[in-house]
């Protein structure tokens, strides 16, 4: 307790020195020396540790010795860190503000547990029985009678198949809308079918079914949810659940996140309101655009025109990224829509997103004017197309070196990797799919072992010379970096059992995967991802330090505060 109390002493001290408005401060007051721990600077180049860091403002000014910075710096404000342990600011290079935002706010019912901002613990439901139960209770409940129901959660594989007929036993009056946990499905009754304006006609389609209720992946993303459900949702949800996520990045120490896509389809209101809300945050976003619409309706040059416009309006919270978009291969992990290149157990076929022909035309102008791709795979089948479809452009549009990167990478087979270091690609990898999946997908669909044990390999990648990061794709994992770590030096499966024990990185490797190599797939390790001068001065505070602990206690480690930008935010959770 002393010592925590030391370092809030500390920290208040610095925020009074830096928040005031004194304009007779001489310059040597906006110097901060953080000192008084461990310092873990994840720079390989020099020390990988040091007694001492001094920031000017928002920037690293010095690293080294505690003498030598009292030396050069007598006047510098002096921040103990008591014996806790400072880390470069958590990167997470994949989670989406933007789900955030809209699912956040809705009735969970999910195959785990989740314990969510404003003292939401949301426990686990498993069963078909168990789920509709749960729905015909929230059923009940919902007194709106200008909206339709909404719950995230659902997944067959832990719940049982449900259609539109179960649904509509519940309730055919109050419209049910059910967003399945890998969010690349929905599922309506006759009800929310109505209220969204479906047909037999506009969903006449390959990934939508009407008579079974059921819209997925690319119809679902591009007609449903940015077409019909996000310019009906409500705006005080919208920012409730940004405001919720503000609360989540600072509670497990992240200090940049990167949103693949942005905010496709969202409103002019929700995006202004996203800028308020997230400018008091304690972490930056960088966004890549998802093409497909604007590319699909205005082509190339408008798509650059439209991101560049973007761009326009960034801030110190909010950064457009020109040279990066996203894009998309096959389906969902948490739904089975990946792309395999065996089958099934049941004898259901994954889906593609965009298919490999029309990818490559779609992918071929950004890659001849060196606009780097975070491309969507979850399958093995779709990394064998990736990889061709990148050999091909190699060829016809030969590049010096280019950055990209692999998104997710759910199922893959070790020889892929070897092709990934020889053609420069790099991935960012969701550990959190072995796992909650890697066990009941072994029975379910995945199948063998040699498959659905081998999720998410990191120890390959690293085997393999390839550059990898750990994300959570929030709300697909929590968004914690200290949980991704132990889920890829530990995987353990829910029932404890060691999944592809071949797979399991070091604790150090981890550390890297969301410090500087997450800053690396997003093209930040020149600003951001270690304790280096020059760097922004974003710092993530530790309890213990997870290098030197039992690699099982990783999760458990407290958040104790992150500095951002040089501004301290201090975790009402910790101690």
């Amino acid at each position: 307790m002393k010592n925590t109390l030391t370092l809030i002493i500390g920290l208040c001290i610095l925020l009074s020195c830096t928040s005031r408005n004194d304009r007779s401060l001489k310059a040597e007051s906006t110097y901060t020396i953080y000192s008084g721990g461990e310092i873990i600077t994840m720079d390989e180049t020099k020390q990988s540790a040091t007694e001492a860091v001094v920031t000017q403002d928002e920037t690293i000014v010095f690293v080294g010795t505690k003498s030598e910075a009292k030396k050069i710096y007598p006047n510098a404000t002096s921040v103990d860190l008591a014996n806790n342990v400072m880390v470069p600011g958590f990167v997470d290079n994949h989670l989406h503000m933007g789900l955030g935002a809209i699912l956040l706010p809705l009735h969970w019912v999910t195959p785990e547990d989740w314990d969510l901002p404003n003292d939401r613990k949301i426990k686990a439901t498993i069963g078909k029985e168990e789920f509709l139960k749960e729905v015909q209770l929230l059923t009940d409940q919902f007194s709106s009678s200008n909206e339709a129901l909404q719950i995230f959660g659902y997944s067959q594989y832990f719940h049982g198949t449900i259609y539109k007929e179960d649904l509509d036993n519940i309730s055919t009056t109050v419209p049910i809308n059910i967003f399945h946990r890998s969010f690349h499905e929905n599922i309506f009754n006759s009800a929310a079918l109505d209220f969204y304006g479906y047909n037999r006609e506009n969903m006449n389609d390959p990934q939508a079914d009407f008579d079974k209720g059921i819209v997925l992946e690319n119809f679902q993303q591009l007609d449903f949810l940015y077409q019909r459900w996000l310019p009906k949702f409500s705006i005080n949800e919208w920012k409730s659940g940004i405001k919720q996520v503000n609360e989540l990045l600072l509670k497990n120490g992240i200090t940049t996140i990167h949103g693949p896509g942005a905010f496709l389809g969202a409103t002019k209101e929700q995006i202004d309101a996203t800028y308020e809300l997230f400018s008091t945050a304690s972490a930056r976003s960088y966004f890549s655009y998802d093409v497909r619409p604007t590319f699909y309706e205005k082509g190339f040059d408008a798509t650059l025109d439209y991101i560049a416009q973007n761009s326009e309006r960034d801030n110190k919270h909010i950064i457009y990224q020109t040279d990066q978009i996203k894009l998309f291969i096959d389906g969902g992990m948490f739904g089975q829509q990946m792309m395999l290149s065996e089958p099934y157990l049941d004898g259901h076929e994954g889906e593609y997103i965009t298919e490999p022909k029309v990818l490559y035309e779609l992918w071929k102008p950004f890659w001849q004017n060196n606009i780097d791709v975070h491309i969507h795979v979850n399958g093995d089948q779709g990394v064998d197309d990736l990889l061709s479809i990148i050999e091909r452009l190699q060829n016809d549009f030969p590049r010096a070196s280019h950055r990209t990167v692999f998104e997710h990478f759910g199922v893959s087979r070790v020889e892929q990797s070897e092709k990934m270091a020889k053609l420069g690609i790099i991935a960012s990898v969701n550990p959190y799919y072995n796992r909650a999946l890697g066990e009941k997908f072994t029975k379910n669909g995945v199948g063998p072992e040699s498959r659905s044990h081998y999720f998410s390999r990191s120890g390959t990648l690293a085997k393999n010379g390839i550059r990898f990061s750990l994300h959570s794709d929030f709300p697909m994992a929590p968004p914690s970096p200290l949980f991704l770590m132990w889920c890829a030096v530990n995987r353990l499966g829910v029932s404890g059992q060691t999944l592809g024990p071949e797979e399991k990185i070091s604790p150090y490797q981890a550390l890297k995967a969301v410090t500087i190599d997450a800053a690396y797939a997003i093209k930040q390790e020149a600003n951001i991802g270690s304790i280096e001068v020059g760097k922004k001065a974003d710092f993530t505070i530790l309890e213990q330090n997870p290098l030197k602990i039992d690699p099982l206690s990783i999760k458990d480690i407290k958040v104790h505060s992150v500095v951002f930008d040089g501004k301290f935010y201090k975790n009402k959770n910790s101690r």
